[in-house]
Order: structure tokens, then C-alpha cells, then sequence
């Protein structure tokens, strides 16, 4: 091995990412002023099982979107990314519902307009529920669909972030990116 990538979340919220280090880092530094935070989280393919990142977040981040980057795809498998906790239940799938791990790259969650020959709709929604209402549309006058984009405040109460591949999983790898911005307290 002659490079790894350090995801660093302190205590308070604040997230560091280095990409690549390739020696001994003596110090790191935490901007403590940036309030925005980009926490970058890797994920290895498992198959149908609650995974625990490791990663805990404290109360009072106001968490604005969930991403998804694929570095090796696993084809006709999804992905579901949220919070876990042993007394609370959590929402295991929301920051992310059922994401496509088949191709590489980041992927698109949220719904896309689909041209019909009804009528236009949109399509399936991949964020989860805790970052937005939605309604899956379809060919059909009725069922157009919408979706409302929401942020989620951390209570430090379900603070486990986890992730479960589909049955089947056996080769994805990525990362997820939550985007937040650390609250005054």
C-alpha cells in the first residue's frame, strides 16, 4: 500500500478529508471557522447487512444533501444510507434510498422528469426521507409525482451513520459525501 485516504469527524462536527496521503502526518489542521462541512464516508459492498461506518454525529449539524460516488460499480445492486441507533431505530435508509451501484461516477438521486406519452412525470427519488418528500410519478394523468427538498438537524440521539448494499452485493466501493453546515450552539 503506499497511499490511503484519512476521514477525520471530530467530536463537535467539524470534518476533515485527505485523499492520497502518501507519509506520516504530523498534524492536522481543523478550520474551525468554516461552518460548512463536507464529511466524506467510505462504503464497502456487503451483502444485505446493516454496515456501521464508525462514524457518530453530534447534535446540531443541519445537514443539507447526501451524495453518492461509485469507484466500483456492482451491477443491479442498490445502496441505502442513513442513521442507526440501538434505542431509537434510526432511519437506516434516510439520507439515501435504494441507489444504483451499476455504473461508476457520482450518481443522481434525485428524481428526473421522464417525457411520457401520457404525460411527463418524475421519476424515482433516491433521497431519503429525512432530506425529502416525494411522490413517484408515472404515464398517467394522475400520478405526475413531485418531490419538496428538506435539511435534517442532528439531535445526537440517532447518530450512527450505516449503510446495507442489496442482497447479492459483492464488489461496491465508493464513498458517500454529507453535506452540513455545524450549527451555533
Amino acid at each position: 500500500m503506499t497511499s490511503v485516504d484519512l476521514s477525520i469527524l471530530t467530536a463537535t462536527g467539524f470534518a476533515v478529508f485527505i485523499e492520497s496521503a502518501t507519509q506520516a502526518c504530523g498534524k492536522v489542521l481543523i478550520n474551525l471557522e468554516d461552518r460548512n462541512q463536507l464529511l466524506v464516508v467510505p462504503f464497502l459492498f456487503n451483502d444485505n447487512a446493516v454496515a456501521d461506518t464508525g462514524f457518530d454525529l453530534p447534535a446540531g449539524l443541519l445537514i443539507e444533501e447526501a451524495l453518492l460516488r461509485v469507484t466500483t460499480a456492482d451491477a443491479d445492486e442498490t445502496i441505502e444510507f442513513g442513521f442507526d441507533n440501538a434505542t431509537e431505530s434510526g432511519d437506516l435508509d434516510g439520507l439515501i434510498d435504494a441507489a444504483s451501484l451499476a455504473s461508476t461516477g457520482y450518481v443522481e438521486l434525485a428524481g428526473q422528469i421522464t417525457g411520457g406519452s401520457n404525460i411527463d412525470y418524475l421519476g424515482t427519488e433516491y433521497r431519503g426521507a429525512l432530506l425529502c418528500t416525494h411522490i413517484d410519478g408515472a404515464d398517467a394523468v394522475a400520478t405526475v409525482g413531485g418531490s419538496t427538498v428538506k435539511k435534517y438537524i442532528t439531535d445526537g440521539t440517532i447518530k450512527s451513520l450505516v449503510y446495507t448494499c442489496s442482497a447479492g452485493s459483492d464488489t461496491a466501493r465508493g464513498y458517500f459525501i454529507v453535506k452540513y453546515e455545524v450549527l451555533p450552539v
